[in-house]
């Protein structure tokens, strides 16, 4: 079995200008790369975005380290869509796409999940608002679709006067181990 293991250009081992975060994406590799190995099969990593499902060229396409996906959104989601059109892919495209804007959280809580608490409008509020029905002094507001922290704005009630909460984002409560446990 030949598997692709999909990845955005600034992680891959050959590239020149790597993300101080590449190390993740080495270490998940490596271990996969033996246990694969072990099994009579390959794994090599792809760059997902020149990557054309159409030729075949493996038996599996196992997304994995594709962060650049915030960026390219909707090519992405064409991606994903042409991939399972020839190839199967891992995880299961509906859960990708599922997983991609973060309203999820939404549908978990709804189904009694514990989660952070998390706000999201379809429409402008005011940050006041958001403050006020979360009830907290500090939050911090995201990108709905988003990953490794971009784009992301910890506020408090004071600094987030003029602060623009939109569809396009959510917001939750600062939880304060995050910033010192991870």
């Amino acid at each position: 079995m030949k598997v692709a293991y999909l990845a955005c250009a600034d992680v891959l081992t050959t590239s020149a200008n790597r993300r101080i975060d590449a190390d993740e994406h080495d270490r998940e590799l490596a271990c996969l790369t033996s246990a694969f190995a072990a099994r009579g099969s390959l794994i090599q990593e792809v760059d997902w975005l020149v990557y054309d499902p159409a030729s075949r060229a493996f038996d599996l396409l196992f997304v994995r380290t594709t962060w650049d996906y915030v960026e390219h959104g909707d090519e992405f989601l064409r991606f994903i869509a042409r991939a399972e059109a020839f190839t199967p892919v891992a995880n299961a495209p509906d859960l990708i796409r599922w997983n991609l804007s973060k309203r999820y959280l939404a549908e978990l809580s709804d189904k009694g999940l514990p989660i952070i608490p998390s706000l999201f409008t379809d429409r402008p509020l005011a940050a006041s608002e958001a403050f006020d029905r979360l009830g907290a002094e500090e939050l911090v507001f995201k990108p709905v679709v988003g990953a490794s922290g971009l784009g992301q704005s910890r506020l408090t009630r004071a600094q987030a006067q003029d602060f623009a909460f939109t569809p396009d984002l959510f917001a939750q409560p600062l939880i304060p181990e995050i910033t010192t446990e991870g």
